[in-house]
């Protein structure tokens, strides 16, 4: 699958190594649906036979094709770029809220039970969860090929966990430039799921604020309770499973009359996969010993940079305006508008003046291949970041001196540092903390 927009031409799969347990585990957690090729069984399925994680690189490849993106006509801001000729939709182009919908629906035909609609769980449960549960298979098979437990499809093919989850925040790029509340309401209309109805897309709509880049940035980075380290931004996750106990493992009985397991996944042969694990690495300069507590402490997903983000189009106005106080407005940098067409080329022509649209000109090879050359709209929170306005984020913190950054000021107004202190946005300086 995904040979279209792989690197190689190849796409993803077969699975490496395909044992009767693990297809044992797929058939049985679906054996009461009605129809065993039903698309929500074989999403399912693909969770416990390791196939999940080839689907998931190959849709996020595919959902980075600037071609396949159109913007929404609800947005009031001027778009980057041209739509295709035949989108005309008032919602921006979410293939994952159309996927989590056909999902959901699938569900309920086949079990009568609901599943819950959300962009963010979706990714979640079916692309990021199961890199942490595997089927055991017999100990003297995995000791000689290890790569029975690998993330290597039959071609070689490395497919780890952090190469397309966590997802950590999608929408319009004027959404996740939002410094308050990440995008929600109705005055981002361009987003379904602020539009539909109280019952679907729940979870995206409430945990907006707490996923948003401004909520990594003021809670995480500029928290000095506990350190932020290099690895904490840009490193891989924990090596094993999301367990705060990592003597605790995956363990299977290969025939069920044996009086104890046999079977085994140590948790170093799951790879760089514990997204969700605490991985305390101390805390801050300023916070005294037992300040903070390692069993709270921040997790990848709450911590990396080199999460992604769905941007479902892109605007280059030169202000945002707002209706309320809650939205507050924002100064775009000159040239934001070149900037955004680097990862997300969706809407109609940029131009200098609000709301103004210029004639959409036929898609041609050459534009498509420009196109794909330059766009991402899945990228990680760390480009997202650089690309930002420097009014709200800035790429690089100051790592000496005594002038605090602009930007953390303004994003943690109750931090200040010390006069005669170095100061830095990141914790792991050092810098002494005043509240």
């Amino acid at each position: 699958m995904g040979r279209d927009h792989s690197a190689d031409g190849l796409g993803y799969g077969p699975v490496y190594f395909i044992s009767r347990y693990s297809m044992s585990t797929a058939y049985l957690a679906t054996a009461h649906f009605k129809d065993q090729d039903a698309l929500s069984a074989r999403i399912i399925q693909a969770r416990f036979t390791g196939h999940f994680r080839f689907a998931c690189q190959a849709f996020l490849e595919f959902m980075s094709d600037p071609t396949t993106s159109g913007a929404g006509s609800n947005n009031p801001e001027v778009s980057a770029f041209a739509n295709p000729d035949d989108y005309t939709s008032q919602y921006d182009r979410n293939w994952l809220v159309m996927a989590s919908a056909l999902f959901s629906e699938s569900y309920y035909s086949e079990t009568g039970h609901d599943y819950p609609t959300t962009v963010l769980g979706f990714w979640r449960d079916n692309c990021e969860l199961p890199a942490v549960e595997r089927s055991a298979v017999p100990t003297n098979l995995w000791k000689l090929d290890k790569k029975v437990y690998g993330e290597e499809d039959l071609f070689a093919h490395a497919v780890p966990v952090h190469s397309y989850a966590p997802l950590r925040a999608f929408g319009s790029l004027r959404q996740l430039r939002n410094v308050v509340d990440g995008g929600n309401g109705e005055f981002y209309s361009e987003d379904y799921t602020n539009m539909v109805t109280t019952y679907d897309f729940t979870e995206d709509r409430t945990h907006r604020r707490t996923e948003s880049l401004q909520s990594l940035y003021r809670e995480r980075i500029c928290n000095p309770t506990y350190k932020y380290s290099i690895n904490d931004a840009i490193g891989n996750p924990p090596v094993g499973s999301n367990d705060e106990d990592q003597s605790n493992f995956i363990r299977d009985a290969s025939r069920a009359k044996l009086p104890r397991w046999d079977m085994a996944v140590p948790n170093g042969m799951l790879g760089a996969s514990g997204i969700r694990r605490p991985h305390p690495e101390g805390c801050g300069l300023g916070i005294e010993s037992g300040g903070c507590n390692p069993w709270g402490a921040p997790s990848y997903a709450y911590s990396s940079l080199w999460q992604w983000a769905y941007v479902t189009s892109s605007q280059c106005d030169s202000t945002v305006q707002t209706n309320t106080h809650t939205h507050p407005r924002l100064t775009f940098a000159p040239g934001v508008c070149a900037a955004t067409q680097r990862y997300h080329p969706v809407g109609t022509v940029c131009s200098t003046s609000r709301r103004s649209r210029s004639p959409r000109a036929a898609p041609t090879a050459d534009r498509r291949a420009s196109r794909r050359s330059t766009a991402q709209p899945w990228v990680t929170i760390s480009t997202l970041l650089r690309r930002l306005p420097q009014s709200s984020w800035k790429s690089r913190w100051s790592a000496s001196g005594t002038t605090w950054p602009r930007n953390c000021v303004r994003s943690c107004p109750w931090a200040r540092p010390t006069p005669g202190a170095s100061s830095s946005c990141r914790s792991t300086e050092s810098t002494t903390w005043t509240l």
